[in-house]
């Protein structure tokens, strides 16, 4: 039982170095384009739209159908920050652009996990503290 215990607290924080390493990525909105028009994330990455135009345009991302919506005005060399949790491809325009194609989309992909050097050297260490902890208490039980 304690060793579930040691499992799962250790499972936790792995996850919770995971939840870490989320990412930001950048839409500009220039003249009358979102570039990249489509963009691909993790759940807990956050898309931030930077208005980079040349003139003095207004522009906003806007969602106003499906599960997650917002609406935000993007004045010339200003930002818009989102994080997504939740899967799925949500499509968005710039209203007053929109008429014109000004449209893009942020893809939500499940996370798969990766470990890279830091996670796997934190979880090495974890089932090595586990593996000492677990023949510690056997030792003490048989003495």
């Amino acid at each position: 039982m304690r060793f579930l215990k040691v499992a799962a607290t250790a499972a936790a924080l792995f996850l919770l170095v995971q939840s870490a390493w989320a990412k930001t990525d950048t839409v500009r909105m220039i003249d009358f384009a979102f570039v990249p028009a489509s963009i691909t994330v993790n759940p807990g990455d956050t898309v931030v739209w930077k208005s980079t135009q040349q003139c003095c345009i207004m522009h906003t991302s806007t969602r106003s159908t499906g599960p997650m919506t917002w609406n935000a005005s993007v004045p010339l060399n200003s930002t818009f920050n989102l994080q997504f949790n939740q899967q799925g491809t949500f499509s968005y325009v710039c209203t007053p652009h929109q008429g014109i194609g000004m449209t893009g989309s942020v893809t939500v992909v499940s996370k798969v996990p990766s470990l890279g050097w830091l996670g796997l050297a934190f979880l090495l260490s974890s089932l090595a503290a586990a593996t000492l902890w677990i023949l510690e208490n056997r030792r003490k039980t048989a003495l």
